[in-house]
């Protein structure tokens, strides 16, 4: 199952804002959410593959969630939010948590999908019925730094 990193839709953005401008990037991978879905769900569906997509910016009854789009080999669509922000995340983007954290019914098992800082939190994973803590493995998933901003 190929995956895509958080915020990977942001790098699409960026091709189209000419100067740097994180606001502007933002919006951009905001308005382009619905038709980014859209080919990664036609991908998916033409490969005959499970796809965690990237992380998107997606506006969810007025306010801004960060939602990873997870994709079945059908095209059917379902997406995980982003539960615990990052300060950057909240202070300078408003994105605000969104859905509890549910999990996937595959063809290979069942998957649970924790997004960035989310991962940090034990009670997140046990609520998808995670039986370890990325913390048994630490290689598996890097710790988010803590940054104060200033």
């Amino acid at each position: 199952m190929p995956l895509q990193p958080e915020y990977f839709s942001m790098v699409l953005a960026r091709a189209r804002v000419t100067t740097p401008n994180l606001a502007a990037e933002l919006a951009v991978a905001a308005a382009q959410a619905d038709e980014l879905t859209t080919a990664l769900r036609e991908s998916a569906a033409r490969h005959k593959i499970y796809l965690l997509a990237c992380s998107i910016p997606m506006r969810v009854g007025g306010v801004l969630n960060n939602l990873a789009a997870f994709i079945a080999p059908s095209g059917a669509l379902a997406f995980q939010d982003k539960q615990c922000m990052t300060r950057f995340d909240a202070e300078r983007w408003g994105i605000t948590g969104g859905n509890p954290p549910q999990v996937f019914e595959t063809s290979c098992g069942r998957i649970g999908v924790s997004i960035c800082y989310d991962s940090e939190f034990p009670l997140h994973l046990r609520t998808q019925g995670a039986v370890f803590n990325h913390r048994d493995w630490p290689e598996a998933i890097p710790p988010c730094p803590v940054v104060p901003l200033a």
